[in-house]
Order: C-alpha cells, then structure tokens, then sequence
C-alpha cells in the first residue's frame, strides 16, 4: 500500500491529534493525565489548542501527516523538533484555562511529564547539535503494520541524516520493534514515577532511545 508524507498544516494536526488520542483509547495514564479528556469534545478542543500554540512559538517544532496514497485520507502523523543552534530549555508542561479539571490533576500531570524526560532530557544535554526530536506520532489502528509509520519515521530520519543530527525519542512497548528496526538503541528502560505526595506510582514503562548520527 503506497503512503505519502507531507508537512501538516494546522487543520492536519488536529486530524492527527485525535488519531493519536484514538491509538492509546483511554488506556495509557500518562496520555491520559497530560492530555485531560482527550476522547471527550471540550477535551480534545483545548488540547489541540494547546499543541497548535506550541507550534506557533517554537520555530524548531514542525508536523507532518502520512497519507494513504489512493484515497488522500491522513492515517497518521508526528511531531518533530529540529534543533540546529540551540537545545530546547526544560519546562513544565501548561495548558489553556480548563485543560485539567483541578490543580491537583495538573499537578499530577506535571509530576509525571517531569519523569517522562528525564532520560530524555540527559540525552539531549550530552549530544551536540544539531538533534532531532521525535516528540510524538501515532498510525490508526487499521493503518499500522502496513508500511505507514515506517514511511513517516524514515521521512523525519532522512532529514535528520540530511543535516547530519541525531535523533531521540521516548517509546512505549508498542514502538519498540519499529524504532530499533530504523537503528534506535535503548538507552534507558523504566517505570515513570511521582512524588509521594500523589500516592501510588504508575504502570506506565517507556523507553528512552536514540539514533546516532550519521557521518557525511
């Protein structure tokens, strides 16, 4: 089956966001506390609005869709950051008003967006520019396994060889095998944990990997 990747305008990242908030169902914890209600209309309005914000105030951050090439219908999509002269600053993640329902879940959400890069972060501090990063992507489910994330992964790796960078990412279980096929090497393997103060920790294992530079 034939796939097209193409940069993704604004009206394409909310196709994407809702495919990607399909993908996990409710399922994952951590999308489910960043990302508020995604699967609900109010929810997933403000979360879009919080995504296509990011991507107009920061100019390393770029989108791009996958395709099915016959009949155009976007099947996926992901979310880069190129970064040529300057690494991104760490940050705690923030939305508009009525994102989370209540401090505490927003609190929450940080705590666990705090662990989630903390590997990732590293990574970024130890390797010299220019880095690629693979933020996130995701394939609807009667796309995946069908050559579309390969397509889209490969775009953005093509890129990243093109200027010479590396490339990182945080996957989940589901991500492994497609990552480490396109020279992905684990670096750190873990559980996300939070603060005491937020009771039980969670379930939710990633994985911190990286792509190492190609020479010219």
């Amino acid at each position: 089956m034939p796939f097209k990747v193409e940069a993704a305008n604004d009206a394409d990242i909310e196709k994407i966001l809702s495919i990607i908030f399909l993908c996990y169902g409710g399922k994952n914890e951590y999308i489910n506390a960043v990302f508020p209600r995604a699967l609900t209309e109010e929810g997933h309005k403000l979360n879009v609005e919080r995504m296509l914000f990011i991507n107009s105030v920061a100019p390393s951050v770029f989108w791009e869709k996958v395709s099915d090439g016959e009949t155009g219908q976007i099947v996926g999509g992901a979310m880069w950051n190129l970064c040529e002269q300057q690494k991104p600053p760490p940050y705690d993640i923030d939305g508009p008003p009525g994102t989370w329902e209540s401090e505490s879940d927003k609190a929450y959400a940080q705590a666990l967006q705090r662990s989630f890069v903390v590997d990732e972060n590293r990574l970024w501090e130890d390797n010299e520019l220019p880095l690629l990063g693979l933020a996130m992507m995701g394939i609807s489910p009667e796309f995946q396994r069908k050559g579309a994330g390969a397509a889209l992964l490969e775009s953005g790796l093509n890129l990243a060889d093109a200027k010479q960078a590396a490339t990182i990412l945080v996957s989940n279980e589901d991500g492994l095998r497609l990552y480490e096929k396109h020279g992905f090497e684990t670096q750190n393997e873990r559980d996300l944990t939070v603060p005491e103060e937020f009771g039980q920790n969670t379930d939710v294992r990633i994985w911190t990997m990286i792509r190492e530079r190609k020479s010219a």
